[in-house]
């Protein structure tokens, strides 16, 4: 049921069954308002007044949705997965499988321990038998139930192991800018030539060239903070030229180090990372992926002339086609929209891990 502005007052030709109902929904969204932001507390009355509409719109803004003030099955969706770890206790349930961003942050935990373990968000069978092994393995209970205590032990592990490898790591060998060269970073599909409204896969409010581009803004930022030259190629360079004409431009203008082609795709079919010239250099780009995600990356060369990839196949350097996720698949989009950092991280390790290629 949708909820709308005033929706809990009584109304001429409705029900007082449905407008009891109706009110019991909006003390839902209350409730959550005063769960997410206790310092601005909203009275819980069940009518849909004009606070608790600013809240909607606020809530909905942040979310990157269209403001509309709808309380529709998207803002429960995303409403009820937006919880902090530790705000409830999270169980495995045949029946309901707990998600949300407290999910995502235990999974994250739990990797950082050394476990297997996918990153998506779903509390599903997998995430309850690593935690039932960490239970066991330090003393608790192996419920598989994540409580305070738990919770705790949890957070006091990954804390030492961080303090660990700050004084333990090495810090890596540097390497000059000049035996680098400057990495291309090339959102694909927007400001085509031929279609310049062109903004690749759309699936349910998320653009893969504008997904993409936020991928890239941050990449960059990482790494001209680690001394790399980067990039990006703005809307406006590429107006002038299709792909056929990109490793032109970056061969006449730079000393390519690495060019990256960045995809996400929609749809049945393999997603992957394509590489120019050999298979080493995509494979070994693939395997952190791999190692990030748990995916199975294939892989594929692309050579010279083929048409569609001759932004890549025209590079004189190494060169990549990035299409790593499927943002019609939910364990995909729940990485795109939650683990943007992690995406940016595995970008960031590839590319260093590919200098030596």
């Amino acid at each position: 049921m949708d909820l709308r502005y005033k929706a809990g007052y009584r109304r001429r030709g409705v029900s007082l069954s449905k407008t009891l109902h109706e009110r019991q929904l909006v003390k839902i969204v209350q409730r959550n308002f005063n769960r997410l932001y206790p310092k601005n507390y909203l009275k819980v009355d069940g009518l849909f007044g004009k606070e608790t509409l600013k809240f909607v719109k606020d809530y909905q803004k942040k979310l990157g949705l269209k403001p509309t003030g709808i309380v529709n099955e998207t803002f429960w969706r995303r409403l009820n997965e937006d919880y902090l770890l530790g705000y409830r206790t999270l169980r495995y349930s045949k029946s309901h499988f707990y998600r949300g961003k407290d999910v995502l942050e235990l999974q994250k935990i739990l990797r950082d321990l050394g476990y297997k373990i996918l990153v998506d968000g779903i509390f599903g069978q997998e995430t309850y038998s690593v935690v039932k092994k960490f239970q066991q393995q330090v003393g608790l209970p192996s419920t598989g139930v994540v409580d305070a205590k738990t919770l705790d032990i949890l957070r006091k592990k990954v804390k030492v192991r961080k303090v660990k490898q700050t004084f333990e790591k090495p810090k890596p060998p540097l390497i000059s800018i000049r035996k680098r060269g400057v990495v291309i970073l090339d959102v694909q599909h927007k400001g085509k030539v031929s279609s310049p409204s062109d903004l690749g896969a759309y699936y349910s409010g998320m653009s893969e060239a504008i997904k993409v581009e936020e991928i890239f803004v941050k990449l960059k930022k990482v790494l001209k903070g680690l001394g790399f030259e980067v990039v990006l190629l703005t809307k406006d360079v590429k107006r002038r030229m299709d792909y056929s004409q990109r490793h032109a431009y970056v061969n006449k203008n730079y000393r390519v180090g690495i060019y990256l082609a960045g995809h996400l795709n929609a749809g049945k079919g393999s997603y992957g990372l394509f590489g120019y010239g050999n298979k080493t250099f995509a494979s070994k780009f693939a395997q952190v992926f791999k190692d990030f995600f748990d995916f199975d990356y294939k892989i594929k060369a692309i050579s010279p002339g083929v048409r569609g990839y001759s932004c890549i196949a025209g590079v004189s350097s190494k060169a990549v086609l990035c299409e790593p996720f499927f943002i019609d698949n939910k364990a995909h989009r729940r990485i795109l929209e939650y683990e943007v950092e992690d995406v940016v991280k595995a970008y960031e390790k590839a590319i260093l891990s590919c200098l030596k290629v």
